[in-house]
């Protein structure tokens, strides 16, 4: 068995509020109701005032419309199964639940419509466990199976009293989250007759939005700000990170890609622009930012293309993190891409003083280059933190098979194999990073459960353990075997 150990050191502190370079820029914006937003597969799904639009993003920057259904009322939340589209309403005494046929995509219809819960009461999220329907309504979360042999009308397969109201619902396999206004909570949805609650926690604020991926929730929690949780394995959630809201703006909606938790806010006049944050999970850097005077509603991501519903307008930006970080003192980064000029003169500028080391053959050494998969230690002296901004560095235009971070042409300049994603580790310590994020970016989802128990990242003056792996920062790998190991890594689709 490999004996790994992982010690993560990153020089950082919170920064709260504090602009990241200039805003990213949208590239696509389309004048369209947009409250909700619901991406599968090359597939956008936009729910407006009293509309559902579907686009075809197969060209991600580029929306084709495909077709328009009407249904009535706002579109408050949507949930794509294996057969149709449920979507929930925002209406306190008429229909709230809709099964929408999206066999044909440009001839979207309605199925059925059903009123959950009783009349005044609100909905409050929908999502899907296994084909059925799991909605909250009111302070009930319901079980509900939409019956084909019966105009697909849904039925109450169960329910469970959440006692107050239910803001969103997220549901991952057999475990459904809920936001509520002051608490957060578990449920085990496996029998949908006798739902079961696994853990509820208290929270400072309303939970307006979650996010669920990898063994994290990210909930939106009004002046809060985001706040990450970890998934425990019996379903309790562990508060890891509160990114404070920048200010005066409320956070109503929140997503998660590539070690970033971005945050939709909601444009308060006189005090704090709107728009969308995005910020490094682990450290609270703010990484991403488009600050424009909208109220940002709901967000959505497809590979390198974020979505953002504006209330009036859908926009599309760039995901990829444009900005690292450089604190006073020692850094230690990484790059997620290859750029083509690849030379430490090009990447760090006049941003960091002296050489820019890695760590190579048990030593340090004066790196030359800039490459994906390795981290590089660097001095900035002046105390105003400076940023990296990796969106205006030029890239090669060929693909990257294999999601290392260096495409297919630089690996065939170097002669490696492009359709090879790996960590080579040396025996003893190793300075590595990552490029796109396997499925569980944790370093035991990386590396494998015998990495031992050292996990650590430096700080606001004190250590302590990330769970997961960023590819703008750097970590320290301990190979304790008495050869090399490489380390293949599968990107998440």
């Amino acid at each position: 068995m490999r004996t790994i150990q992982i010690a993560v050191v990153a020089m950082v502190a919170l920064l709260v509020g504090v602009a990241s370079g200039s805003d990213v820029a949208a590239i696509q914006r389309l004048q369209v109701s947009a409250r909700s937003l619901l991406v599968v597969d090359d597939v956008l799904f936009v729910g407006g005032d009293d509309r559902v639009r579907v686009y075809d993003i197969s060209v991600a920057d580029s929306p084709v419309l495909k077709d328009t259904l009407s249904v009535g009322y706002r579109v408050d939340s949507m949930v794509v199964t294996e057969d149709f589209l449920v979507v929930g309403l925002a209406a306190e005494t008429a229909t709230n639940v809709l099964i929408v046929d999206i066999s044909d995509l440009t001839d979207l219809s309605t199925l059925s419509e059903t009123r959950v819960g009783a009349a005044n009461e609100l909905l409050g999220g929908v999502g899907q466990s296994d084909g059925d329907v799991i909605v909250g309504v009111g302070a009930m979360l319901y079980a509900l199976w939409a019956d084909p042999d019966d105009a697909y009308a849904l039925l109450e397969l169960g329910t469970i009293d959440m006692g107050g109201q239910i803001e969103d619902v997220e549901v991952v396999g057999d475990v459904a989250y809920v936001a509520q206004l002051s608490q957060l909570a578990t449920i085990d949805v496996a029998f949908r007759d006798t739902m079961v609650l696994l853990s509820q926690r208290s929270t400072l604020d309303i939970n307006w939005d979650i996010a669920v991926s990898g063994g994290r929730l990210a909930s939106a929690q009004n002046f809060e700000g985001i706040a990450l949780y970890d998934i425990e394995a019996d379903g309790s959630l562990v508060r890891s990170q509160t990114i404070p809201s920048p200010q005066f703006n409320d956070v109503v909606g929140v997503a998660f890609a590539n070690g970033i938790a971005y945050g939709a806010l909601r444009n308060n006049p006189g005090f704090a622009n709107g728009g969308l944050r995005g910020f490094d999970e682990d450290t609270g850097d703010e990484v991403w930012r488009n600050a424009e005077k909208r109220d940002a509603l709901a967000v959505a991501l497809n590979g390198d293309v974020l979505y953002l519903a504006e209330d009036d307008s859908l926009a599309a930006f760039a995901s990829e993190p444009p900005v690292i970080v450089l604190k006073k003192g020692w850094n230690f980064v990484s790059i997620p891409r290859e750029p083509t000029d690849n030379s430490v003169a090009s990447v760090f500028g006049e941003l960091v003083i002296g050489p820019v080391w890695e760590w190579q053959n048990s030593r340090f050494v004066k790196a030359s280059e800039v490459l994906p998969l390795r981290g590089y230690f660097c001095f900035r002296h002046d105390s105003e933190a400076a940023t990296i901004d990796l969106a205006q560095l030029t890239y090669p235009a060929d693909v990257d098979s294999d999601g290392d971070g260096t495409t297919d042409s630089q690996e065939a300049a170097r002669d490696t194999a492009p359709d090879e994603y790996k960590i080579e580790l040396a025996v003893g310590w190793n300075a590595v990073s990552l490029a796109a994020l396997p499925t569980d970016p944790s370093p035991e989802g990386v590396f494998g459960q015998g990495i031992g128990p050292l996990v650590r990242v430096w700080g606001t003056g004190r250590y302590y353990e990330p769970s997961r792996m960023s590819p703008l920062a750097g970590h320290w790998v301990l190979n304790a075997s008495d050869s090399p190991l490489p380390v293949t890594v599968e990107p998440a689709e």
